[in-house]
C-alpha cells in the first residue's frame, strides 16, 4: 500500500511539474523591470505641466508603439497634432525636434524617422526635467 501511495504521488508531482512547464506564471509587475520603469514613469509624469501632459499624450503611444514602418506611418499621420501640441508647450526644442520629425515623415527612410522620433522623445524628457526643475 505504502509504494502504491509513493507511485502516486511520483506521478502526481509529475503531471503538476509538466503543466507547470507549459505555462509558467507571470512574475508580478513590481518585480519586473516594466514594472519599475512604470513606476518611474508615473512619478516622472506627475506635476507636469498641462501642455507637455497633452504632448505626452499624443507621444506616449506611438513611441511605445513596435518599431517599423507601420509606427512611421501611424506618427507621420498625426504630425499636425505633435506640432500643435509642441508649439502649445512653448519649449523651442521640442518645437524643433517636432520639425525635424516632420522633415523625416516627408520621405521613407526608416532610419531618418527612427532618429527624428528619437530626439522628439529626448527633448520631451527634456522638457519634463526642464518643468520639474532639475
Amino acid at each position: 500500500m505504502r509504494t502504491l501511495g509513493f507511485a502516486f504521488a511520483c506521478v502526481l508531482a509529475t503531471a503538476c511539474s509538466k503543466k507547470q512547464d507549459a505555462a509558467p506564471a507571470p512574475a508580478p509587475a513590481a518585480d519586473t523591470k516594466d514594472g519599475d520603469h512604470n513606476d518611474k514613469h508615473e512619478h516622472e509624469m506627475a506635476g507636469l505641466s498641462p501642455e507637455l501632459s497633452s504632448f505626452h499624450d499624443v507621444l506616449g503611444p506611438h513611441w511605445h508603439a513596435a518599431q517599423g514602418q507601420q509606427r512611421m506611418t501611424d506618427t507621420c499621420g498625426v504630425i499636425g497634432d505633435f506640432k500643435t501640441k509642441a508649439d502649445a508647450a512653448k519649449n523651442q526644442p521640442l518645437v524643433d525636434a517636432v520639425a525635424g520629425l516632420a522633415t523625416a515623415c516627408g520621405g521613407t527612410d526608416l532610419a531618418a524617422f527612427d532618429a527624428a522620433f528619437g530626439k522628439v522623445h529626448e527633448s520631451f524628457h527634456a522638457a519634463m526635467e526642464a518643468g520639474h526643475g532639475k
